[in-house]
C-alpha cells in the first residue's frame, strides 16, 4: 500500500505534502517514506488523516508502530533568528512575508551575510542574528558551511555551503 490512515488532530490537507514519514519504532521500523499529501482531520473518519506516500510500504504498520512526521524543510521559510533552527538555503534576493515564494541556494559559493569576525576556513555556523552566519564556536548549532573570503563583521562573506 502507498497509504498509511492514523489518528492526528487538526491537520488541514496537504499539511504534510513534501514531508517524510519516519517509522522509529516496533513494527516497520527503520523506513523512511516521502509524503505526496494528505487528507485533512476526520477524513476517512472523525478523528483521523490519510496519508499517501511516494514509496510502497515496506512493513504492514501497525498499532504499535512509533512514527514521525518531518515536515520539509521548505514549507513556510523565515530568516532564522535562533541558533536551534534548521537551516534551508541563503536567499538568493530580497523578499518579503507578502510574496508567496522567494529564491534560495542550498549548495554552492554564495555571499552570505556575516555576524562577528571570521577567518578564511572557518566552519560556518546559523547566527541568532538576523539569518546571518559566523563562525563555529559549539557543536550544538547547524553548520551552514565554511569562508571562502571573509568580509566585514556586518556585511557579506563569500562561503560554499551544502545545505541538501
Amino acid at each position: 500500500s502507498t497509504y498509511v490512515e492514523m489518528t492526528l488532530a487538526s491537520v488541514t490537507a496537504n499539511q504534510f505534502r513534501g514531508a517524510k514519514l519516519i517509522t522509529t519504532d516496533d513494527t516497520g521500523e527503520g523506513y523512511t517514506y516521502d509524503i505526496i499529501g494528505n487528507t485533512a482531520t476526520d477524513d476517512p473518519a472523525s478523528g483521523t488523516i490519510r496519508l499517501r506516500l511516494a514509496q510502497t510500504l515496506q512493513v504492514a504498520l501497525d498499532t504499535t508502530t512509533d512514527v514521525s512526521i518531518q515536515g520539509s524543510q521548505y514549507s513556510d521559510l523565515e530568516a532564522g533568528t535562533s541558533t536551534d533552527e534548521t537551516v534551508a538555503g541563503v536567499s538568493c534576493s530580497t523578499t518579503t512575508s507578502a510574496l508567496p515564494y522567494a529564491w534560495i541556494q542550498t549548495k554552492g559559493v554564495v555571499g552570505v551575510l556575516q555576524n562577528g569576525t571570521v577567518t578564511l576556513g572557518d566552519i560556518l555556523v546559523a547566527s541568532a542574528s538576523g539569518g546571518s552566519a559566523e563562525t563555529q564556536t559549539a557543536y550544538t548549532q547547524p553548520i551552514v558551511g565554511y569562508c571562502m573570503d571573509p568580509g566585514d563583521t556586518t556585511g557579506h562573506m563569500v562561503a560554499r555551503i551544502d545545505l541538501e
